[in-house]
């Protein structure tokens, strides 16, 4: 529990002198050390804790300025405090005061509760399986801090500090036989000159297998296998229960908008847990959209800390090419490498329900996200684990000691290149057109399917609801509706028929028009060929025979002429009888 710079304060206490507060002198001569806190006769009862550096205590007076500047800090974990929503902070233990902090986007919450009040402490589970919540309860009220990577070593801390403060209620606590025989022993620890106590259980070599690996249940592709220093059931609160993962998605993973829900039993009665998560992905495609919406959910397929853990996670993306016939299925499987050590296998594939003409690219580009993310995620969880060595290892023991620093797998850096880091030139420019071309064939497959099924559905919905409409109305409305709907039906068809009636109107108006240019047309021919005829040479036509101005020779050549057009005509009329 303690860290560089910090200073085991060794006292020798007894009821009486802690329960008057008279002033104490500490046994261990003062080494010089910038570190070290001097400490006077107005000095607060200490608890014989390795109190935290000068740094880290002037940290925590300055976020709680009324604890007293005698009252030191011991340690700090990150944890929830449970109310209407799990707010995420962190538990700072001092000698005396048992306080919280948290800052969500400017939102502070801050809470002090002094060791005297406290009358009870309890180990408590969240959604009834995890064991990773602690219930203090005061007089005035209770208060349940939760996803705590290491419950059981907070607890054994409160516990022995509360033991100082109220002896005569602390002699039998809930849960009692739950704490480590290294806090049993004695009410206050001792340590020795160097500060460091044995390992507890350093010596076991405690390897267990999952049933995954004993029945061939992985999946095809191994995204990350590795070793870290914890046990299972730290790592499994570290990777599912803590506010760590969230921070990795949106620092690391620079994801937007995570949503992250409450754990709730599968099914009623089970101690199996699952959950669902959204986040919104930036893409960094040259083609497509540049950002996807990712729904994720967790289920538990077995857990036994003493044992294995295996969670199966579910993870589709509706908004990408050909998202709706296709999830990512990664298996995450922890066991036990050591007493003090956890491996964790995490296995993946992509799981098809239709058809894609972008299979290969989606499969491809799905494995290797899986195992991108994996990887950042090792490193992130090694780096929280030297930063908070506490919480996961023995004090004493070296976190590179226990497990390797690398994963077991390769680290697995992004490909920014795509195919073009494999080929180059006009390789790579015809296998980018193939893609675009691919991707454009899937979003038109897609349109067409989505617009069917929003068809299909929508007729359905109608359907049902007509259905049900007619399954709940009586004799009298559905009357009444057949009514209206023979009314409805006489007026669309008198509609129509006007519609058609003048339609046919004006189709004979045209064919009358047409026909009078036609026949204006002939009859402008005739008298045009007619014209020719006379002005051509050799022609002979009637001419008046007799004086001028006989009305009977008059009449006689123009009966003539009305001859030659009546020949000419019949002879026009039996050309287009010949045509037709």
């Amino acid at each position: 529990m303690t860290d560089a710079g910090a200073r085991p304060r060794n006292i020798s206490l007894s009821r009486s002198d802690f329960s008057h507060g008279d002033a104490f002198n500490s046994s261990e001569e003062d080494s010089g050390s910038d570190d070290e806190l001097d400490l006077n006769d107005r000095d607060i009862p200490v608890t014989g804790f390795a109190v935290a550096s000068n740094k880290r205590n002037a940290d925590f007076h300055e976020l709680f300025p009324n604890i007293p500047e005698g009252d030191y800090l011991i340690e700090d974990y990150g944890c929830a405090l449970q109310r209407e929503i799990l707010i995420q902070g962190r538990l700072y233990i001092s000698e005396n005061h048992i306080c919280f902090h948290a800052n969500i986007f400017g939102w502070i919450t801050d809470l002090s509760i002094p060791i005297y009040e406290i009358t009870a402490l309890e180990k408590k589970m969240t959604a009834f399986v995890i064991p990773n919540a602690i219930q203090i309860t005061t007089r005035q009220a209770k208060y349940t801090f939760a996803s705590f990577l290491s419950r059981d070593t907070t607890y054994d801390v409160i516990t022995n500090i509360w033991r100082l403060a109220r002896p005569e209620d602390s002699l039998e606590l809930p849960n009692s036989h739950n704490t480590s025989s290294r806090d049993m022993t004695s009410t206050v620890s001792i340590s020795d000159e160097s500060g460091k106590e044995p390992a507890p259980g350093a010596g076991l070599n405690k390897v267990t297998q999952c049933s995954c690996s004993k029945n061939d249940g992985h999946l095809n592709e191994v995204a990350l296998e590795t070793v870290l220093p914890g046990t299972p059931d730290k790592i499994y609160n570290l990777m599912f229960a803590s506010g760590f993962i969230k921070d990795f998605m949106k620092v690391d993973q620079k994801l937007i908008d995570v949503q992250i829900s409450d754990w709730a039993p599968i099914s009623p009665g089970s101690k199996l847990l699952q959950r669902n998560m959204s986040y919104t992905k930036p893409l960094y495609n040259s083609v497509g959209p540049k950002q996807t919406k990712c729904e994720i959910h967790d289920e538990a397929v077995f857990c036994d800390f003493e044992g294995h853990v295996v969670m199966l996670t579910t993870t589709k993306t509706p908004d990408v090419p050909s998202g709706g016939v296709f999830a990512v299925k990664t298996r995450t499987c922890l066991m036990w490498a050591s007493s003090i050590s956890t491996r964790v296998i995490v296995t993946t594939q992509v799981e098809w329900t239709g058809r894609s003409f972008i299979k290969g690219l989606i499969e491809k580009s799905a494995i290797e996200g899986q195992k991108v993310y994996h990887s950042d995620l090792d490193k992130a969880m090694r780096m929280y684990i030297q930063e908070h060595q506490s919480e996961f290892v023995p004090e004493g023991l070296d976190p590179t000691a226990i497990a390797p620093v690398e994963p077991i797998t390769p680290v697995v850096e992004p490909n920014g290149g795509g195919l073009d880091a494999a080929i180059s030139g006009e390789e790579a420019r015809k296998a980018r057109e193939r893609d675009r071309n691919r991707r454009g064939l899937q979003w038109a497959y897609d349109t067409f399917d989505g617009a069917y099924n929003v068809a299909r559905r929508s007729t359905t919905g109608a359907l049902e609801l007509v259905k049900e409409a007619w399954d709940q109305s009586s004799s009298t409305t559905i009357l009444w509706f057949i009514i209206v709907l023979l009314v409805f039906s006489n007026l669309w068809t008198l509609m129509l028929v006007g519609k058609r009636e003048e339609v046919g109107r004006r189709k004979e108006a045209k064919r009358a028009e047409e026909r009078e240019q036609w026949v204006q047309g002939v009859v402008t021919g005739i008298w045009e060929e007619l014209a020719a005829e006379r002005s051509r040479p050799g022609t002979i036509l009637p001419v008046p025979t007799g004086p001028v101005g006989d009305l009977q020779t008059e009449v006689a050549n123009i009966g003539k002429a009305l001859d030659m057009v009546e020949e000419r005509v019949q002879a026009i009329r039996e050309s287009l009888n010949g045509l037709s």
